[in-house]
């Protein structure tokens, strides 16, 4: 017996047209193609319930074949459109009225046109005087006093109690309270002289301000301007006074300091005037010169202050001179006697002038 060979091919594709040839058109199977090799339709599956919708003669699906859709004719029923079951219903819509206005019946807080005259409906009468509501009218169509908080009656412009606030009077942050005689008390004033002040020097004078920049100029011990507070520019004079005691030595020739000269300072003139003449013991002659250590006549002679005094009894020197531009310079007076020591001067007094300016 003879045995045939199939190709491996040939099988795949005598068992693949058996399958199609059994499948094919049925259910669960795989589709028919028609003449042009497209899915064949069929017809009884055309617009019924599981099948295909069917197309209109304009090529559109019927409306019949639709659900939820408005057909055109809806679009001008207002029944059609209109869910009346939700009208005048609790979260629904309100309707309209014959006027084609929503009903009074539909709204809440709103007032009927009756009420626009009707004080009852208008007005919240509970809150009438009421706490947090507000004020009525009095018969005269004010607001009653009661119904005020922190207003003076008719009564109280009278009332000095009501309008002054007693508490405040004379205390702190308040208000100062008038004296017997209607003045305001010295004790509610502060940085005022005291009536007695007006004779008080130290009240008077702020010391502070004394020989200070901006303040006001002081007086020396001879009453009259100290030299550093005036213009430089300006000469002035300075009075020293001595007596017989300021010049006591155990010999007949002493010197002492008896004013300092600025730096730049220029002495103009010299006048040596004694008050009480120079006199005591064995004393003969008692001399009186002004200048500088190792010239002590530099700026005044000897001038004899043995002799009495008198109006015209003085010595002016006019010797003008001036010593440094950096330092200082002690302006010196030297006595001399003859006869006797000068410790044994018992009397004397002198006025010395020194007439001064500073270069600028």
């Amino acid at each position: 017996m003879s045995i045939g060979v199939v190709a491996g091919t040939d099988l795949v594709a005598a068992v693949s047209t058996a399958v199609q040839s059994a499948t094919l058109g049925a259910p669960s199977g795989v589709a028919t193609l028609n003449g042009a090799s497209k899915v064949a339709q069929d017809p009884a599956s055309k617009g019924v319930a599981g099948g295909v919708a069917s197309l209109d003669g304009g090529a559109k699906v019927p409306s019949a074949q639709i659900t939820g859709v408005l057909a055109s004719s809806d679009l001008t029923n207002d029944a059609a459109l209109e869910k009346i079951a939700n009208k005048n219903a609790a979260n629904g819509y309100a309707g309209l009225s014959a006027g084609s206005k929503v009903a009074q019946g539909q709204l809440t807080g709103v007032l009927a046109s009756s009420d626009l005259t009707n004080d009852a409906a208008l007005e919240k009468t509970a809150n009438k005087n009421a706490a947090n509501g507000y004020a009525g009218l009095s018969v005269g169509s004010k607001v009653a006093l009661s119904q005020l908080t922190g207003v003076l009656a008719s009564s109280d412009l009278t009332n000095d109690a009501a309008l002054e606030k007693t508490a405040n009077k004379n205390a702190a942050n308040g208000y100062a309270g008038l004296s017997a005689g209607s003045k305001v008390a010295l004790s509610q004033l502060t940085g005022v002289l005291a009536s007695s002040d007006l004779t008080n020097d130290a009240a008077l004078e702020k010391t502070t301000n004394k020989g200070a920049a901006n303040g006001y100029a002081s007086l020396d011990a001879n009453t009259e301007l100290a030299s550093a507070q005036i213009n430089r520019i300006i000469s002035r004079w300075v009075k020293v006074t001595k007596t017989f005691s300021d010049f006591s030595f155990a010999g007949t020739t002493t010197n002492i300091d008896i004013f300092t000269l600025p730096a730049k300072g220029v002495i103009n003139e010299v006048v040596v005037k004694h008050t009480t003449a120079f006199s005591g013991g064995a004393i003969a002659t008692y001399t009186i010169s002004v200048g500088i250590s190792g010239n002590f006549t530099k700026y005044a002679a000897a001038f004899d202050v043995f002799q009495a005094t008198g109006n015209t009894t003085f010595g002016f020197n006019e010797l003008p001179g001036m010593e440094n531009f950096g330092a200082t310079t002690s302006i010196r007076a030297q006595a001399t006697s003859t006869g006797a020591n000068l410790n044994q001067a018992a009397a004397g007094s002198v006025d010395i002038y020194i007439n001064y300016s500073t270069l600028p």
